[in-house]
């Protein structure tokens, strides 16, 4: 990773804290910067609730949905950056997954039959679809945060062989 490639890597396994909280505030540390990119545009909810009676559903299933979606990219993008030692194929392996599990339900059909079924509930457009329409189904909350709690054991049991 890039602190090991600085030589920084040494401070953080050798405080007096766990490996997982160090690596868990970077992940804190992403997803409330992408919290806080989510609440500017919070303003434009308040001006249609000051200027008419918009439907909340769509817009708070919405953000809750960004939030969630956010999460389990950044976890996917915490553990290529834990399995790679540059940071520049760790943002080209992230990408490519990002674009993979997004796009995947595309070519899901051209699977024989069980497989087709695996392949699209794999997709991150699918379990974010019906946020974008105010719903929320608890299987698509539990899709997101799966997808983020894998991704970080994954990465903390990566950096553990290190």
């Amino acid at each position: 990773s890039w602190e090991q490639r600085l030589g920084r890597l040494g401070v953080p396994l050798t405080a007096p804290f766990a490996q997982v909280s160090f690596w868990f505030s970077k992940f804190v540390a992403r997803v409330s910067l992408i919290l806080v990119m989510l609440l500017l545009p919070g303003c434009y909810a308040a001006a249609l609730a000051f200027f008419g009676d918009p439907d909340f559903g769509p817009i708070y299933s919405g953000y809750l949905g960004l939030l969630l979606f956010s999460m389990a990219l950044v976890a996917t993008g915490l553990l290529a950056s834990a399995l790679t030692a540059n940071q520049v194929i760790a943002a080209v392996i992230s990408l490519s997954i990002f674009l993979l599990l997004w796009i995947i339900d595309n070519f899901g059909w051209l699977l024989p039959s069980p497989a087709d079924t695996l392949v699209v509930n794999l997709s991150l457009s699918v379990h974010f679809r019906p946020f974008a329409v105010g719903s929320i189904y608890l299987s698509d909350v539990g899709f997101f945060l799966s997808v983020t709690l894998l991704n970080l054991l994954l990465t903390v049991r990566a950096l553990a062989r290190r």
